[in-house]
């Protein structure tokens, strides 16, 4: 067994905290050692104890190619490895590997009835946002970016997706059915609201955002904490502390980027980087650490250009430079 199946298998046997879940993301998207990661990743699928369908290895291959038309059909030059897609979608920590094939199959409490989920995906590259009706009727914008699993019907006594991004959820009112949205941080339990979820795994924080109604939001720190948010309460968890902040905000703002804009509220150079990454498709270096205790708040216009952004951000940060080559942002 080679070092790096060693270190994704431990990864995905045991639980750690969320610091060394965020060097884990980074270590598995440093584009370094990718055939050996898809091997491995391939070879935990296939060792899975679930019992998969007939059909479950032609979905596993058929999923690549979906994502490599993706890809071609975006005219990107650089195609998205394998592993990154499934890094996004083994963040979401379900059974990590149910998702290649689409379908899972589980036991009825008392029963040896054997039931099928068969599961759809929606990947949202950067750049763009997505709607998405539900098969219950629900409503959801997806972010740049974010992929969101969701069975085909929503048949059990709960309507579970799963969120690696940002969404907003406007809820179709079902009091004997909950939608349960499930990130890798925490659980979002309503019966029929408007709220925002951001979860992108790349991200140092995940954050529940109620506009209307009521959520119970679970917390998978280890704390079993939950919390009731009302409207304009929002619920954060910092990644790197693994600490919790409950506070009032502005939602009008949480959701501007459902219009383009992008807002930032005392955010990290870092954070904000990830940001424009997904809004204009491009890779940013950042090539320095004097920017590391600035905290930025401000607005991007939905209409501004890269070049435009940078240069708002080059005045709100102290001593910033950046350069532009092609898709790639170099700050120093």
């Amino acid at each position: 067994m080679t070092k790096i199946n060693k270190i994704i298998k431990k990864y995905f046997s045991q639980t750690y905290s969320s610091r060394v879940y965020v060097a884990f993301l980074d270590w598995l998207n440093d584009g370094k050692s990718i055939k050996e990661k898809e091997d491995a990743f391939r070879e935990i699928w296939e060792e899975t104890a679930i019992e998969p369908s007939s059909s479950t290895d032609d979905s596993f291959t058929k999923l690549q190619q979906r994502i490599l038309e993706k890809e071609k059909a975006l005219n990107r030059k650089n195609i998205i490895p394998f592993y990154r897609r499934a890094m996004r979608i083994a963040s979401v920590l379900l059974i990590p590997f149910l998702l290649f094939s689409g379908a899972y199959l589980y036991k009825k409490l008392g029963s040896s009835e054997v039931i099928t989920v068969e599961y759809a995906e929606l990947f949202v590259p950067n750049g763009e946002i997505r709607d998405l009706v539900l098969p219950d009727s629900s409503k959801v914008q997806l972010n740049s970016g974010s992929i969101i699993i969701y069975p085909k019907s929503f048949s059990g006594n709960t309507r579970d997706v799963f969120l690696n991004g940002e969404a907003s959820f406007n809820v179709a009112h079902n009091e004997e059915k909950p939608f349960i949205v499930k990130t890798s941080d925490m659980d979002i339990e309503v019966l029929g609201t408007i709220f925002n979820v951001s979860s992108y795994s790349t991200d140092s924080y995940t954050a529940t955002t109620l506009e209307r109604g009521k959520v119970n939001v679970r917390m998978k720190n280890g704390t079993d904490e939950s919390f009731l948010l009302e409207p304009n309460d929002q619920i954060m968890l910092d990644r790197l502390t693994g600490e919790n902040q409950m506070k009032t905000v502005d939602v009008e703002n949480v959701m501007a980027w459902k219009k383009g804009y992008l807002m930032v509220d005392r955010m990290s150079i870092k954070d904000i980087a990830k940001m424009l990454e997904r809004k204009y498709d491009v890779t940013i270096y950042i090539n320095t650490n004097i920017h590391d205790n600035q905290r930025i708040t401000a607005k991007f216009k939905n209409n501004e250009t890269l070049q435009e952004s940078l240069f708002v951000l080059q005045q709100l940060m102290h001593n910033m430079q950046y350069k532009v080559e092609g898709n790639k942002v170099y700050i120093y």
